[in-house]
């Protein structure tokens, strides 16, 4: 899921900002997996585009729903001219068996 969505974040980079690249930052912190997409672009208004029929808000409230539904959250902090950076942690559950043989 994380691949997933890092891929429409910087699919959404490339159709929106304005720029030719952006930074993405992958890291475990206690049961977490944290993920940054950070780009330099246009920025936007992030409650504003939520309510647009045809906003930039509606792919990302759509991450956000994903996010929410595998136990995570999302942020999102932008504003026009200011770029825009999407925070993405996503809890992390270890595989094994706690049960004594």
């Amino acid at each position: 899921m994380a691949f997933k969505i890092i891929r429409e974040l910087l699919r959404n980079v490339v159709k929106h900002a304005r720029v030719n690249r952006a930074r993405v930052v992958v890291r475990g912190v206690e049961n977490s997996l944290l993920v940054d997409v950070i780009d330099e672009g246009v920025g936007f208004e992030w409650q504003y585009e939520l309510f647009e029929a045809h906003g930039r808000g509606f792919g990302l409230w759509s991450i956000d729903d994903r996010v929410r539904a595998a136990g995570g959250a999302m942020t999102v902090d932008t504003a026009p001219g200011k770029g825009c950076r999407v925070r993405i942690s996503f809890p992390l559950e270890s595989n094994r068996d706690s049960r004594v043989a």
